[in-house]
């Protein structure tokens, strides 16, 4: 009896050791299992927070993601602007260059044309030059046709008074001398040419008028200058319409 007691206490013993043992592990599995959800739900609320950040900065990524591609499509529209204002200098340079080559040639050509007309103006001045001298001449000379004018005035209304007629000269013959007329005064019946000693002109000499080709006088040199004489006209020609400008020619 002692010894079934005996063994029913070690019996007893050892369930109840085995159940202490049971009990611990299932409270160390217990608290293992809480330790775990505990750190499960540590890391579920690191997690869900790292989620929530991660959300925030999609957020703000997106944002930044939707201002960045705003401000490149701004960029964009300013890059095409900008494009389009270079090609508009481009071209608006190249035109300015094409008239300031144009204008370069508008330069050449109007210095060119200053040249010619400083040439010109050279040229007028030599000519207004030269016909000073030549008008100083024509005044001399017209001066001299003046003195000889009067002076045959003079002869002929003394010749006429005093019923002398005219004395014949005898001449030499010249080579051909060519002039014309530059007075033609009917009343006294006289010319005056602008032949003179210069061209070998000398009184007696018979001169020939011509017009057209055709003779329609002939004069006899009375008074000579340096470069005009007085002529009277041969009666048979008083007729002959004597003119101004007439030619005048010895043979």
């Amino acid at each position: 009896m002692n010894k079934l007691m005996k063994v029913s206490i070690i019996v007893l013993f050892v369930v109840s050791v085995v159940s202490f043992l049971v009990v611990l592990r299932l409270f160390a599995v217990k608290v293992n299992e809480k330790t775990k959800r505990v750190q499960a739900e540590t890391q579920l609320t690191t997690v869900r927070q790292e989620k929530e950040k991660v959300e925030e900065d999609l957020g703000s990524m997106t944002k930044l993601k939707e201002t960045a591609e705003s401000e490149l499509t701004r960029e964009k529209e300013r890059a095409r602007t900008l494009e389009e204002e270079i090609v508009t200098e481009r071209r608006a340079k190249d035109e300015l260059a094409q008239n300031l080559a144009e204008k370069e040639k508008d330069v050449e050509r109007l210095n060119s044309s200053l040249e010619g007309s400083k040439r010109e103006a050279e040229g007028l001045t030599a000519s207004i030059d030269k016909l000073k001298e030549e008008n100083k001449v024509i005044q001399e000379e017209l001066a001299q046709l003046r003195f000889a004018k009067e002076q045959l005035e003079e002869n002929m209304q003394e010749l006429i008074a005093g019923g002398v007629g005219l004395k014949p000269v005898v001449v030499k013959p010249k080579a051909n001398i060519e002039g014309q007329v530059l007075v033609v005064n009917k009343e006294f019946n006289f010319i005056v040419t602008n032949l003179g000693r210069r061209s070998t002109i000398e009184p007696g000499m018979i001169l020939t008028i011509i017009r057209n080709s055709n003779t329609i006088g002939k004069v006899k040199v009375e008074d000579v200058y340096d470069n005009m004489s007085s002529a009277i006209i041969l009666p048979e020609y008083k007729q002959a319409g004597i003119k101004e400008d007439d030619h005048v020619r010895y043979q």
